[in-house]
């Protein structure tokens, strides 16, 4: 059982985006530096505008590309605790959207995934997504931080739903899960045999009898 309080958000997935771009805009710099010190040193003209174009190109991006992020960002926290869980949405455009659910007002929750091709291969995308009586709550996709254990909390909080979602553990398990192209995690029925029943808390302990009156 995973103790409460807990909060779950997307920082680590905006951390990463941010360094990539200042990736593009620091190695642009680079590359502009380096044009100028051939020019100085009166190497072939050609290729020092060449390497000050890429440069100007890749800082140009890098950084138009971080006033862009920066000004169309959102960020989402999910907070759980004892009584429910909350979801706050905070957008530079839209502003804070916050919203506050009891764990029984949970009506279900859905494990997927997204496979998108690429030139240099295919991605997969996890999300978990959780649906009340008044509508979706949230979707996330597995950049936010602790998927898993959040998951986990889910599970574990809404023993109303006749269902869990298990995660296929393992690394053979795993490697085969990957060839035969299945789901990271599988629903299974919370009353199924592969499923152990939460344990019991432990019964009062009572103390000696009291003595009989003189």
């Amino acid at each position: 059982m995973i103790p409460l309080p807990k909060q779950f958000d997307d920082t680590m997935a905006d951390r990463l985006t941010t360094a990539v771009l200042c990736f593009f805009a620091a190695g642009g710099l680079l590359f502009v530096c380096m044009g100028a010190g051939a020019i100085f040193l009166k190497f072939e003209a050609r290729t020092a505008w060449t390497f000050i174009g890429i440069g100007a190109i890749l800082f140009s991006f890098g950084i138009a590309a971080m006033i862009y992020r920066h000004s169309n960002s959102a960020s989402v926290t999910i907070e759980c605790a004892a009584p429910g869980f909350t979801f706050t949405r905070v957008s530079k455009r839209q502003g804070t959207t916050r919203q506050e659910y009891r764990w029984n007002e949970t009506t279900g929750t859905v494990y997927e995934e997204q496979t998108r091709r690429r030139s240099n291969g295919s991605h997969t995308t996890a999300f978990f997504s959780v649906d009340t009586t008044r509508g979706r709550a949230f979707k996330v996709s597995d950049s936010q931080s602790s998927f898993d254990e959040m998951i986990t909390v889910f599970n574990e909080q809404t023993p109303h739903l006749p269902y869990i979602w298990r995660h296929n553990a393992g690394f053979l398990q795993a490697m085969a899960q990957a060839i035969a192209g299945q789901a990271e995690y599988e629903k299974v029925s919370r009353h199924s045999p592969s499923v152990p029943p939460p344990i019991p808390p432990p019964l009062p302990k009572s103390g000696p009898p009291p003595l009989p009156p003189v």
